[in-house]
């Protein structure tokens, strides 16, 4: 996995090895290095690019500082591995999936788990934000997309993807719009509010 700050002169990668490094975008140099007790399936940066967060297969998520390479806080309430992991772009919570099929909403200043949802009979492998911060998707292993409404604290739609296992997501810029990629090869275009393609 990997991840570009804002400002394109940070990366962050995550990889078989156990460890996640820092890059220096524009030289390719390796910054730091962070070793990790599980494999980091998802790496990603906050809008600022001052954190990133770790999905971690050791079932906790290492909230990272963007310059130093240093963790911060630690975030483990997932009885799986930890496979994707996303921040919220307005306000820095992160939403979390796992090996256990759940979902978790994450409060920035207590770290603590605000929401769980079990919408999926499958390990989550995607997630994304709609740039607003008020919608929010996860897609499984179980094929499907699960629609939710950040302000409602819930789900608003669940759709099949018929992808044989949704593997990435992506909001458009305007949060009209959901792409979402699968394990057969497909890419498909999704309405952002009631699923339909």
């Amino acid at each position: 996995s990997v991840s570009i700050n804002a400002d394109g002169t940070s990366i962050v990668s995550g990889g078989s090895d156990k460890k996640s490094y820092l890059w220096d975008a524009k030289a390719g140099t390796k910054l730091k290095a962070l070793s990790l007790s599980g494999a980091p399936y998802s790496v990603a940066f906050n809008s600022s690019g001052k954190l990133f967060v770790i999905a971690c297969g050791d079932m906790k998520l290492y909230v990272v500082d963007g310059k130093e390479g240093k963790p911060k806080r630690l975030l483990k309430e997932h009885t799986g591995e930890v496979t994707a992991a996303a921040f919220n772009p307005v306000n820095d919570n992160i939403a979390s999936g796992s090996k256990d099929n759940s979902v978790k909403l994450w409060d920035d200043v207590n770290n603590v788990a605000v929401a769980t949802f079990r919408e999926h009979t499958g390990q989550i492998n995607a997630l994304a934000f709609s740039p607003d911060g008020k919608n929010f998707a996860s897609g499984s292993a179980d094929d499907k997309i699960v629609l939710y409404d950040i302000v409602e604290n819930s789900p608003k739609a669940t759709v099949t993807a018929d992808s044989k296992g949704v593997t990435s997501l992506a909001y458009s810029s305007d949060g009209k719009f959901l792409a979402s990629g699968g394990s057969n090869n497909s890419l498909k275009i999704w309405d952002a509010q009631d699923g339909k393609k």
